[in-house]
């Protein structure tokens, strides 16, 4: 009982602040929902809740919505862990020892801007998300692309993740689960008096120039 009355709390806390505007993201059961689904949740149905403010641990949802008030994470009891695909856990994966940054850099690295998509003039931002299995690999299967220019961009991305090295998975409550990341990559053409073509790479000969690199 007491704990009902805390997470009552909580909520009841959550729900005044959002009425003054400072509205956090909420997740519920790994969707983003919104504030009016929130106040219908009775708090004898929720397993867990925390609140996330820190801006590190926050940026996993900034492609998901606002997250500038922080994000409010939700697990209902009558959620099965085994059959969902997790946006945070209380074991984040690792990518080579590092986090998502690290593997931000490692793709950064290894993306080509796709000559036919130069000689389309192509570029422009692909947002997308994956997911890390319980294994540790980028599942292929699970490549959502939300915003892009072109198909052509898309096959780059697939054909980079399809490459990436195993991760160390996720874990909630001592279990490995799947996890789902969104990213944004940009593709921006370089200026063509400064740019060399050269199978599918573009190239810059005095200056660098970056045409394949993440969105800021």
């Amino acid at each position: 009982m007491k704990r009902i009355l805390i997470l009552g709390a909580m909520l009841f806390v959550s729900i005044s602040v959002m009425a003054i505007g400072q509205k956090p993201l909420y997740v519920v059961n790994n969707r983003v929902v919104s504030a009016e689904e929130v106040a219908k949740i009775p708090a004898s149905d929720i397993e867990s809740m925390s609140i996330i403010r820190d801006q590190k641990s926050t940026s996993i949802y900034a492609d998901l919505g606002d997250t500038s008030n922080g994000v409010m994470v939700i697990t209902l009891k009558s959620s099965n862990p085994e059959s969902e695909t997790f946006l945070v856990a209380e074991t984040m994966p690792l990518f080579m020892g590092g986090d998502l940054e690290t593997f931000r850099n490692w793709v950064m690295q290894n993306l080509r801007y796709p000559a036919e998509a130069i000689d389309k003039g192509v570029q422009g931002r692909v947002i997308y998300s994956f997911v890390i299995g319980k294994d540790g690999y980028v599942d292929p299967s699970s490549l959502r692309f939300f915003e892009s220019p072109s198909a052509i961009l898309n096959d780059e991305v697939i054909r980079v993740m399809e490459k990436s090295p195993r991760w160390t998975p996720a874990y909630q409550k001592g279990e490995p689960v799947p996890i789902r990341f969104t990213m944004p990559v940009f593709f921006v053409l370089p200026e063509q008096d400064a740019a060399v073509e050269s199978k599918g790479d573009v190239k810059a000969d005095v200056n660098e120039v970056v045409v394949a690199g993440f969105d800021k």
